[in-house]
């Protein structure tokens, strides 16, 4: 199913006296199940899939929940996660990954520490990944992410990224859209054939750099909690592996199983502060500058345009540097910050031109008779805008 005839052939050629056994195989054997999956929600290992039969490669974890007291588990993520909030939300996430293996969440977890030793590969590695099964997860590295091949995601519910830094790159980030949302991934592997199997795979990244990833205005993908800088004091962790290695796992695989809030399965990722900071810290230093603009005219209670023409020049002659945004990528990160469109181009100076208005000239040109005529006169220019602002 998922190699060539000639390494199929290599592979058994110790056990055969045939040169080509894939041909006997094929010729005498007719009863075989002609695909594979990866299915978590069903049990078993010949299931039906799609209307036939299928040879499912997952196999649950060996650590079945034992009832006990949660207390040491709980003391961790509250010692981690510093915002109560937020906190609630890595326990959702947490628990939907360990006791509901037929849910398939949206969007991974992002740790960012810049000390070492503050818990992220405690939490990844030794917690969730046993309770996942460790057969379960993948631990690839940030060039595997970004290469041509995936084997690390396939068959897998959970992927740990130990170190990622992709500030200055997109490359990261859109590598990772498929394996986040997609249901259906193709598996790319070296010497193997590829093939189609169901995502099931869920990402959580760690990182000790603030600028672990670029990321876009309108993320859905990623949650970024805030945690400690303080590394836990006294034998702390020593204490906790302990109670792990006690029997702490099948306790805290209980307390997933009675969890009762769990994730949906269509849920976006919660908004926070930190991911916040890091969209913003994602635009270029021009889209800044436009954002920059779009802030003094939003919280205005006079009704204000900008002409995009001006909006460009005012940018080059501000960056330093080149400037190789578009005029889209600017008129998107000026509407991050909560200005808009006007609906069509207006002329303006006789040529056709966008205009970025703020919500006080919106109202006022839907009430008017002639709202192409109310815009431009309330356009101002940027070099104005920004010396009456200072």
């Amino acid at each position: 199913i998922i190699r060539s005839e000639s390494g199929f052939n290599k592979l058994v050629s110790g056990f055969s006296h045939a040169q080509e056994t894939s041909k006997l195989l094929t010729r005498a054997y007719k009863g075989r199940a002609a695909r594979l999956c990866y299915r978590p929600d069903l049990e078993g290992t010949l299931v039906d899939f799609r209307g036939s039969s299928a040879i499912n490669l997952h196999t649950p974890s060996d650590i079945r929940p034992q009832p006990g007291n949660p207390a040491p588990w709980l003391e961790f993520l509250e010692y981690m996660f510093v915002n109560p909030e937020e906190r609630k939300q890595v326990e959702r996430w947490c628990a939907t990954l360990i006791a509901k293996p037929s849910v398939r969440m949206g969007y991974g977890m992002l740790l960012i520490s810049e000390k070492q030793g503050i818990g992220k590969t405690t939490l990844g590695a030794q917690i969730l990944a046993p309770l996942v099964g460790l057969h379960n997860v993948g631990y690839p590295a940030e060039k595997d992410i970004t290469s041509d091949f995936n084997d690390w995601v396939s068959h897998k519910r959970l992927a740990i990224v130990n170190e990622i830094y992709s500030g200055a790159s997109w490359k990261a980030y859109h590598a990772l859209k498929g394996v986040i949302t997609d249901h259906d991934i193709t598996v790319n592997q070296k010497y193997m054939r590829s093939y189609v199997v169901d995502n099931w795979c869920h990402v959580l990244a760690c990182s000790n750099s603030m600028r672990a990833l670029k990321m876009e205005h309108d993320d859905r993908r990623w949650f970024y909690p805030e945690i400690t800088e303080v590394p836990w004091e006294g034998d702390k962790f020593t204490s906790l592996r302990i109670w792990l290695a006690a029997g702490g796992l099948s306790i805290i695989a209980s307390w997933a199983a009675k969890y009762g809030d769990y994730v949906r399965p269509n849920e976006r990722a919660p908004m926070t502060s930190r991911k916040q900071e890091m969209i913003e810290g994602s635009r270029s230093e021009a889209q800044a500058e436009a954002a920059a603009l779009a802030e003094l005219i939003k919280d205005s209670d006079k009704p204000l345009g900008l002409l995009m023409k001006d909006v460009v020049v005012h940018v080059r002659n501000t960056v330093q540097g080149r400037v190789f945004d578009t005029d889209y990528e600017l008129r998107r990160s000026m509407t991050d910050v909560g200005v808009r469109a006007f609906r069509e181009r207006i002329k303006v100076a006789g040529k056709l031109q966008h205009v970025m208005i703020n919500d006080a000239l919106a109202d006022l040109s839907a009430r008017s008779d002639d709202p192409r005529k109310t815009v431009r006169e309330h356009v101002v220019r940027c070099g104005d805008l920004v010396e009456g602002d200072m």
